[in-house]
């Protein structure tokens, strides 16, 4: 019994994931969301196995995000290098055409290692796990252009790409 946990153990740090999560990179080159939505059709669905969906977006050099409104609002904006805030904005397209807009809740802002990174999750309250829920495309776009290196989706329990 002993061996049998050693050999999980061992297993397990050389490379488990939990089976309850799913990432994917979606975009991995620039692109620039502007008013127009930018569709993204990914070419297996997205699967949405936890009850926190994440889209992470790499940001381009000199980027940041910024907290306005109140402290209960948790609302964030992109920093551009200019010093312009802009408001982005994600909807996830389930195939049933059923549509769940994901607010911005965080961010960190570049550091001499990386670039910012601004992450968006569904609305409280967090629905029930449902490990069938799927979707197949995302809609990009913001109040004024910004740059975007690359594109992350995670699902999960908690703590997701942050």
């Amino acid at each position: 019994m002993v061996r049998r946990a050693y050999l999980l153990l061992s297993f397990c740090l050389a490379g488990c994931s939990d089976p309850f999560e799913h990432r994917r990179t979606l975009v991995d080159t620039p692109l620039v969301p502007t008013d127009t939505p930018t569709r993204l059709a990914p070419r297996a669905p997205l699967r949405a196995i936890g009850r926190v969906h994440e889209v992470c977006f790499e940001l381009g050099p000199g980027y940041g995000v910024d907290a306005h409104g109140t402290a209960q609002d948790h609302r964030w904006r992109i920093v551009r290098p200019d010093s312009t805030r802009v408001t982005p904005m994600v909807v996830l397209v389930a195939p049933d055409s059923q549509r769940v807009r994901l607010s911005l809740w965080a961010g960190l802002p570049p550091s001499a290692q990386s670039d910012g990174v601004a992450c968006f999750e569904p609305p409280p309250p967090l629905p029930p796990r449902d490990r069938g829920r799927r979707y197949v495309r995302l809609e990009l776009s913001a109040d004024d252009s910004l740059l975007v290196r690359r594109v992350r989706w995670w699902s999960g329990e908690r703590w997701g790409i942050l």
